[in-house]
This record gives C-alpha cells, structure tokens and sequence, in this order.
C-alpha cells in the first residue's frame, strides 16, 4: 500500500527497504550521520510535524551531524514548508541534510498513482526522513515522517563521544601478487608498508580545547582508533604496526600468535591524540606487517583511523 514504510529504526524481516534508507546506512558507515548520545531520547535532527497548530510542514528539532569529518549544527528546531499535496495522487518527500548549504533541505517528489522518493541529489548529503504526503491532505502528521537518521556517535561513561573524522588507509594492493587485494609480506622478517596516509596539519584545532569552531566541542578531548582486517598463512607470530613516519616512532602495535586463515577484524586500544601524543596533526602514517618466520604470509585488507571527540 502506498506510503506503507518502516522507519529505519522500526525495519523487521519483510519490510520494503528503499534506496535512501540504504544510502543513510552506508553514509553512516563510511563516516557521514547524525552525531548523538545513546542515553538520550535520539532527537538530533529528528523530523517531526509542526511543534504548535501542525500544517503543510515539517520541524526538524537541533541537533549534529559529521559529513565526511566536518561538523554541522542546527542550533534550533526549525520550520520547514512542504509543499502541497496533489488532489488524487499520492506523493513522497525526502529531508536531508544539504551539506553544501549547511542546513537540512525538504526535496519534493511527483505525485503519481505509485509515487518514488526523490533522489538524493549528492553523495556528501545525508537522509533524515522520507514524508509521506496524502493526496488532499492539509496537515503533515509526525506518523507520516518516516525517521531514516543514522548515527556515527554513541556514548561513553558521562561524555558524548563523536567520530569527527575517518581517515582511510589507501591500501598498496600492487603488493599482492595473488590478486587478493591486500598487502602482503612473506618471506621477510622487515615490515612491509600496507598503505600510508597524511592528517590534515590543522584538523584537530576545531576539537582541542581553544579550537573553538565547533562550540558544543569546546573542552573536548579526544581519542583515536585503528581499525583494520588481517590474515595470514603459515603458523608463525606476525606483527601488524601503526607507524609514525613522520617522528620515524612505532605508535601501536598488535603480535598475533593463533592461526587465523581468514579476514579478522581489529580494533585498537584508545590513541592519544594532539601536539605531544600519538596521533599528531599534519603527520603521516603508515600501517605496516611482517612475520616472524619465512616462508610465512600476512596481509592486510582494510585500515582506518577513526578520531572521535569526547565532551566534558
């Protein structure tokens, strides 16, 4: 039945899932969402219908978003006008959050006999909501905002911990020649580079205290991670490293010792991060493996450093 969907948080085996809801997931995961607390009512850019005497529009109440590592923020629940409803066809509505004007926007569809969700018009803008817009219809009520947000932020102790930033390691694929794309090191006790990448020289200072661009970030304080999968052949210890090259300094690393044959996925303890810690601002990285014994292998398939900001 038309306008019959399931909000992203309320989806269950069945239900139809539709391209933006897709894409506001992916976004998610690549690094774009919402920015909240999970011990908070999840309102942050939330869509929802007029606040006092609902008619042809919509609210979208405060909140944060990251697109890809900057910060925005609706300061104010604000009022967005949707436009009129078609007198006999149906019609949706999609809500995002434009990124190159920095607030969310309302994109109207065409009313049909079996209407579409517009399209999202660039890959950098995030999905809040689909609208369900009834023909003849005067009002729009919350019941037909379907909430499609996803988050990139969740809560930590008694600080909001946000990722602000996801730097991936491009990973140096020409080493492996047995087309697995991965990097490999086999035959060689020295560490063999998977990928490098550079921090922008001035990322942190919108984060650390005195940056001051993001005010709610104010007396934050911040923390890294390196993400990445792995395996190896052979029963020998290898090494996977996270390297400083630009302090010529090893910054982490993880000695593996079980026989694992396929894909791990791994997470870092916490990485300091500012002038004087371990994750430095204008320096590069490498992430690196070797093996203890010849004749053995080792790759990496993936690395990522996520940076994430802790209020205090």
């Amino acid at each position: 039945m038309t306008g019959a969907l399931s909000p992203i948080n309320a989806l269950a085996e069945g239900d139809e899932l539709w391209g933006c809801m897709a894409a506001s997931i992916y976004r998610a995961n690549r690094g774009s969402g919402i920015i909240h607390a999970v011990d908070t009512s999840y309102t942050e850019l939330q869509v929802t219908e007029k606040e006092a005497g609902a008619n042809m529009s919509v609210d979208v109440w405060p909140g944060y978003c990251s697109i890809n590592g900057t910060v925005y923020y609706l300061g104010a629940r604000t009022n967005y006008p949707v436009a009129a409803s078609h007198a006999t066809l149906d019609r949706y509505d999609l809500i995002i959050f434009d990124q190159s004007a920095g607030v969310p926007v309302v994109l109207t569809g065409i009313a049909a006999s079996s209407p579409f969700v517009p399209t999202i018009p660039d890959d950098l803008d995030i999905p809040l909501a689909i609208v369900f817009v009834l023909h003849g219809a005067t009002v729009i009520a919350t019941a037909a905002c379907y909430d499609i947000r996803s988050s990139v932020a969740f809560s930590q102790g008694t600080g909001e911990v946000r990722l602000v930033g996801r730097h991936k390691f491009p990973i140096n694929n020409a080493l492996d020649d047995a087309g697995r794309g991965s990097c490999f090191s086999v035959d060689s006790i020295t560490y063999v580079i998977a990928g490098t990448l550079s921090l922008p020289s001035t990322f942190f200072s919108q984060f650390l205290p005195g940056g001051g661009v993001v005010p709610k970030l104010n007396g934050s304080t911040l923390a890294a991670y390196l993400s990445y999968s792995r395996d190896r052949s052979g029963n020998s210890t290898y090494y996977v490293e996270l390297y400083d090259e630009t302090d010529a300094e090893s910054i982490f690393i993880e000695t593996v010792t079980v026989e694992a044959g396929f894909p791990v996925a791994v997470r870092s303890t916490a990485l300091t991060v500012g002038p004087g810690n371990q994750i430095v601002a204008g320096h590069r990285y490498s992430v690196r493996t070797r093996v203890a014994v010849t004749g053995t292998t080792a790759r990496i398939y993936d690395a990522v450093l996520d940076i994430y900001a802790t209020s205090i």
